[in-house]
Parts: C-alpha cells; sequence; structure tokens
C-alpha cells in the first residue's frame, strides 16, 4: 500500500511539472516562493516531508517561485519546468509548455487539484 502511495504521489508531482503559468506584471498575493506542504492522493492527506521520507527522498526540493514579472519557476523532485502565469479572482493559472493548471488562492495557501489528488503549497 505504501508503494502504491508513493508512486501515486511521484506520478502526481511529475504531472504538475509539466503543467504550469501565464501574466503581466502583478503585485498579485501569489507572487513569491511557496513550497509544497502538503499532498493528497485517495483520501489521505501527508505531509510533503512525511511523505519524501517514506519515499527515501529527505533532502528533495518541492518548490514554486512566481514572479512579479509573469513568469514561474518549479523544482518538484529535480524536476524543472517555467512557465508563465495569470491571477484572477482566487485562480492563479500557471501555463507551461502549452498546458495549464489552476491553484486556488485560499487562506494564504495555494491548492491545485488534479485528478490524481491535490497539492498544498505555502509561503
Amino acid at each position: 500500500m505504501k508503494k502504491r502511495i508513493v508512486i501515486l504521489m511521484l506520478v502526481l508531482a511529475m504531472t504538475v511539472m509539466a503543467l504550469t503559468g501565464c501574466g503581466k506584471k502583478s503585485s498579485a498575493p501569489v507572487v513569491g516562493d511557496w513550497k509544497m506542504t502538503t499532498i493528497e492522493v485517495s483520501g489521505m492527506t501527508l505531509n510533503v516531508d512525511q511523505f519524501l521520507a517514506m519515499a527515501g527522498q529527505d533532502d528533495v526540493n518541492m518548490t514554486l517561485t512566481i514572479s512579479a514579472d509573469g513568469k514561474f519557476s518549479m523544482d518538484v523532485a529535480g524536476e524543472k519546468a517555467e512557465g508563465t502565469w495569470k491571477y484572477k479572482d482566487s485562480i492563479c493559472t500557471l501555463t507551461a509548455d502549452g498546458e495549464d493548471v489552476d491553484a486556488e488562492y485560499k487562506d494564504g495557501k495555494l491548492v491545485m487539484s488534479m485528478d490524481e489528488g491535490t497539492m498544498t503549497f505555502e509561503k
């Protein structure tokens, strides 16, 4: 069961890496450096540090940087992506390689929901 969860989490992380942002210069609340803090898959919510420790990956980056110039960069377990972003009505749309993924800004957190699960980022 743990192995399946680890595999699902890695697939989720890779999917997020493939997707990312669009935008203009902005002072939107999403601008800044973010770190993934929790991952939810199959109804189970795991702290990212616990998840990485279970996977034997204690020293791995799970970060997202959103710049005021409309660009972003993401590093998930060594897989890096860059793109553009836009922000409207509490939704930050990240675009990379022609694909979009939305993250909701709520309570000071960015939450990305996908078919495989949910990832939460905090500053």
